[in-house]
C-alpha cells in the first residue's frame, strides 16, 4: 500500500490515538493505537535508523556517533515537511478495512531497499502492509512523538542527539 496521507489524533476519552491513513488510490484505513502499541512502533522505527546509520556510516563500533547522525537527519527531514496540511477524507474513499478504527495489537517489520515494510495487525486479525521511505518514517515518528507528549503517556520517544522541541500542534502528515 502506497500512502498518500496519514494523520494521529487523540482521544482522551479512550486514551489512544486515532491513525488515519490514505493512498493514493483513495482508499482510507482508521486504526486505534494505544500507549503499548505505539512504544511497540517507536521500537521498530528507531532500531531500523540506527542500523541504517551504522550500515551506512560504518560506525558499528560507535553507537553515540549513530545516535547523532539518526537525530540530525530526522531533524533535517521533519524540517522540510509541512504538517499544517489538514487530513483529507474524500467522500467517495473505499475503507477495506471498514469504517471503524480497528485495534493495532502486532506489528512486524521487514527492512526494503527504500525503507520498510510494515505489517500492522488488529486484534480481529486483519492485517495492513504499509511500505514506508525515510521521509515518510521519519513523518511517522514525528506524529508518534507529538501524540505522545499530547496523551502525556509518559513515553521517552527519542531517536538520539536531536535539539528540536516536540510540537503537540502537529498531528498529520502529508507527502
Amino acid at each position: 500500500m502506497e500512502l498518500h496521507q496519514f494523520s494521529m489524533t487523540y482521544d482522551p476519552e479512550q486514551d489512544r490515538a486515532l491513525w488515519r491513513m490514505s493512498t493514493a488510490d483513495n482508499e482510507h484505513i482508521h486504526c486505534h493505537v494505544t500507549r503499548r502499541y505505539t512504544l511497540l512502533l517507536w521500537q521498530v522505527l528507531r532500531e531500523f535508523f540506527q542500523r541504517r546509520t551504522a550500515r551506512d556510516a560504518q560506525l558499528l563500533q560507535k553507537g553515540e556517533a549513530v545516535e547523532q547522525l539518526v537525530g540530525m537527519e530526522h531533524q533535517a527531514y521533519v524540517q522540510k515537511n509541512d504538517f499544517s496540511k489538514p487530513y483529507e477524507e474524500e467522500e467517495e474513499a473505499r475503507f477495506p478495512l471498514g469504517r471503524e478504527p480497528a485495534l493495532l495489537n502486532k506489528i512486524q517489520a521487514r527492512e526494503t531497499e527504500d525503507g520498510m515494510q510494515l505489517t500492522l495487525t488488529s486484534t480481529t486479525g486483519k492485517n495492513i502492509k504499509l511500505r514506508l521511505n525515510t521521509e515518510l518514517m521519519h513523518g511517522l515518528t514525528k506524529l508518534l512523538r507529538d501524540i505522545s507528549a499530547k496523551a502525556e503517556w509518559g513515553l521517552d520517544l527519542k531517536l538520539g542527539y536531536e535539539t528540536e522541541k516536540i510540537s503537540i500542534e502537529a498531528d498529520r502528515f502529508v507527502q
